[in-house]
């Protein structure tokens, strides 16, 4: 079970579109609306609202699953072939034990994504991060038929890159999932989803903390190099 967090305080890029953060203070529904008037600049107002309520209510549903962050960066580039990557970030629950086996996760990671290209261990503001760079071949969708559509391509090779920070002790983790469509571009995503897992800190309440001693622990400066 995961201990009651007071703050996720997320390491991320000023200038993406975030689906999870963009427009808080507003109503979801208004925020995306807007954000499908810019992207699809003269679209009939029924799909813009389309758009904006189906743009809603993945929010709720992501959030539903402990999903904080979804950055979008899109820069297309004439003549080549942009950058369109999609980062997540979800809070996880994980093993409460001091010390945690990267070599587990490794092959964790590998039975559910497929081998490694890469995977590193690092020290992250949390405590320790494990990496793991990938290039899997993926289908469209499944359903796709049953909606009169076909995927562009039968099959195509996406760069993927996961990172989990975590405070050994208290159970709870930070997960950091990127995707580019583009393979050869993952090396340069993975430092991104490095520098986001290795730099963003999740805050225990200060009631879970006391309830706990060994949460105490787990949580004492020494385990949290300022940022």
């Amino acid at each position: 079970m995961l201990p009651a967090l007071s703050h996720a305080a997320l390491f991320l890029p000023a200038d993406w579109i975030d689906l999870m953060l963009d427009g808080e203070g507003s109503s979801a529904e208004e925020h995306f609306h807007a954000l499908a008037r810019q992207v699809f600049a003269g679209a009939p107002e029924p799909v813009i609202a389309q758009v904006g309520q189906d743009l809603a209510r993945w929010r709720l549903m992501l959030g539903e699953l402990g999903v904080v962050s979804h950055g979008v960066v899109a820069a297309p580039e004439e003549g080549a072939a942009g950058a369109y990557w999609q980062v997540m970030s979800a809070v996880v629950e994980v093993p409460r034990t001091a010390e945690i086996d990267l070599e587990i996760l490794r092959r964790l990671f590998a039975n559910e994504m497929g081998e490694a290209l890469h995977t590193e261990a690092f020290s992250t503001d949390m405590g320790i991060g494990f990496g793991f760079v990938a290039t899997p071949t993926i289908g469209p969708p499944a359903g796709l038929a049953e909606l009169g559509l076909t995927g562009s391509e039968p099959q195509r090779t996406i760069g993927l890159a996961v990172a989990l920070s975590c405070a050994p002790g208290t159970g709870a983790g930070l997960v950091v999932v990127g995707m580019c469509l583009d393979a050869s571009q993952v090396v340069t995503l993975a430092g991104l989803v490095a520098v986001i897992a290795g730099r963003s800190v999740l805050e225990l309440t200060p009631d879970a903390v006391a309830a706990e001693p060994e949460l105490r622990a787990a949580t004492e400066p020494a385990n949290h190099p300022p940022s």
